[in-house]
């Protein structure tokens, strides 16, 4: 999916709380502890479904080898549909 040399965007899975694919979309990770910032998301209608229809915001995060829990968030920019998933640190 992704076609890109920055070592910050990863392909991903989004999950339901439940583990339910929702979509795959391209992740955009840096170090700063910002959210997860989702382009080329595979299916935008199962994310608006979710976050307005089903009013859910806990997701999964599938990256790589690893499961990632965060908070689906989501906001309107420039005339776009922006996602972004803010990640649920692990406690020590």
């Amino acid at each position: 999916m992704t076609e890109t040399c920055d070592p910050n965007v990863r392909d991903a899975r989004i999950l339901a709380e439940d583990g339910t694919l929702l979509t795959a979309a391209a992740a955009r990770f840096d170090d700063s502890g910002e959210p997860a910032v989702l382009c080329a998301v595979e299916s935008k209608g199962a994310l608006l479904s979710y976050y307005f229809g089903r009013g859910k915001r806990r997701v999964l995060l599938d990256v790589g080898e690893f499961r990632l829990r965060g908070t689906l968030a989501t906001d309107w920019a420039r005339g776009a549909r922006l996602w972004n998933i803010s990640l649920t640190p692990i406690a020590s």
